[in-house]
């Protein structure tokens, strides 16, 4: 990464007007072009074109600009200004767990190490068929097994989706420290990016750190590992300081990336096509928002449809992400 001071790129006027073009633009109006063509449309200099676009890939956790759809560049950009970044005191594992309380305090059933291996019936009289041999029957199935290709295979038949896009994807070194606290650091022109997540979230023992440091787009394995701890070292991190590391060379951040031309309408909804009652959910379905706040869209559409026996015909409503 080039040695580069970020605060001189953008004088407060630029950052006024950037802020203010964000915040009041709308996005549809960039329909059917990339986030590169918005950034080249700012006609900034070159650094400070790159801290634009380093301020993308943060929002969106994309590295490739130019298939990116400035649609959802500018959303989530408006989105980072608006609500800023929140972080979840013990985790993904506070959210499970309150999902599942939530679940089976509403009479849900859950059942663990047992996973769907196929849907079978038909409309009224939907049979899901798992791993224990069970034929579980119901009226109405929402199928949110991940990506298109495995809900594809549980499926009684080819919904017809075709290419979706491809997975963004990022390889995450977590350092967990004994004691110090890095600075945030942004790459401007390599697609990395280091952050300490506790303090301020609780998610480590008192006096200690976790610290996240990533790559937007996976490579090889060993490549990016090297990569990353390289720059742990260069902000100051120490061998002597880590108590724990975890490295994952390739998390799918998002399970699907349309094309500019597709945006977010051009991903299946929520209801399969003459499929009465069988709804799909997850972060490539439905024309509302990008990551999570795609899957809670989605999952909301189709759990207020699968609810609903006399709506399943009707449209879905749109559904706001949170």
């Amino acid at each position: 990464m080039r040695d580069a001071r970020l605060v001189p790129l953008l004088r407060s006027g630029q950052v006024a007007t950037l802020t203010t073009r964000i915040a009041t633009g709308r996005p549809t109006e960039w329909a059917g072009r990339s986030a590169s063509e918005w950034v080249d449309s700012l006609s900034l200099r070159r650094e400070a074109a790159d801290l634009v676009r380093t301020f993308v890939r943060v929002a969106t956790y994309v590295a490739d600009l130019d298939r990116l759809p400035a649609t959802i560049a500018l959303a989530q950009l408006r989105s980072a200004l608006v609500r800023g970044v929140s972080y979840l005191d013990g985790g993904w594992r506070t959210l499970v767990t309150g999902l599942a309380t939530a679940a089976t305090e509403a009479g849900s059933v859950i059942r663990p190490h047992t996973a769907a291996v196929g849907i079978g019936g038909g409309p009224g009289g939907w049979e899901v068929l798992t791993t224990n041999d069970e034929r579980l029957c119901a009226g109405a199935v929402v199928v949110a097994a991940g990506g298109p290709t495995s809900v594809r295979n549980l499926l009684p038949f080819d919904p017809g989706w075709g290419e979706l896009g491809p997975e963004v994807t990022a390889a995450c070194l977590d350092l967990g420290l004994r004691a110090g606290r890095p600075p945030i650091v942004f790459g401007l022109d390599a697609p990395l990016y280091l952050s300490p997540h506790s303090p301020p979230g609780d998610l480590a023992p008192k006096g200690g750190s976790l610290v996240h440091v990533l790559r937007y787009g996976a490579r090889d394995a060993d490549t990016d590992r090297d990569e990353l701890q390289a720059l742990a070292r260069l902000v100051g991190v120490t061998e002597e300081q880590v108590a724990e590391e975890r490295f994952l060379s390739r998390m799918v951040v998002s399970h699907a990336l349309p094309s500019p031309e597709q945006g977010l309408h051009g991903r299946p909804g929520v209801s399969v096509s003459g499929a009465p009652g069988l709804f799909i959910a997850g972060d490539w379905v439905g024309p509302v928002g990008w990551l999570a706040d795609a899957s809670m869209a989605s999952g909301q559409s189709a759990a207020i449809l699968a609810a609903d026996p006399a709506g399943q015909t009707r449209r879905p409503r749109r559904v706001r992400a949170a």
